[in-house]
């Protein structure tokens, strides 16, 4: 199966890098390093993002307030070839405390109809 192309996307709950956290307390490294040495040993790159940085947040006061990325789309090498354009945008936070994440497979404007 791990020979395959194959993505993975979702909420992970699991931060990778202190960047993907504001606030709260600091980032657990033992287990940001395991959940890099899962996504390592299946091969599995992170196809980054645009739009807001942090994908998760608690709604407090500034004071309290914590932001997490922790929604991610991955996938293995052979998956990247097969969609090379593949790009993942956060969207903006409308009724959840969570943005959603949008995975698109191919640049539209470079797209051929016939």
């Amino acid at each position: 199966m791990y020979s395959l192309p194959w993505m993975i996307a979702g909420n992970f709950n699991e931060i990778l890098l202190r960047e993907d956290k504001y606030g709260g307390q600091a980032v657990n490294t033992v287990r940001a390093l395991r959940f890099q040495e899962c996504l390592n040993n299946y091969g599995m790159i992170d196809l980054g993002f645009s739009g807001p940085r942090y994908t998760w947040s608690n709604h407090r006061p500034l004071t309290h307030l914590i932001q997490e990325r922790i929604d991610r789309v991955f996938a293995n090498a052979d998956w990247n070839v097969l969609y090379p354009d593949a790009s993942v945008k956060h969207l903006e936070r409308a009724h959840s405390d969570h943005n959603l994440v949008l995975l698109s497979l191919a640049n539209v404007s470079r797209m051929q109809f016939t």
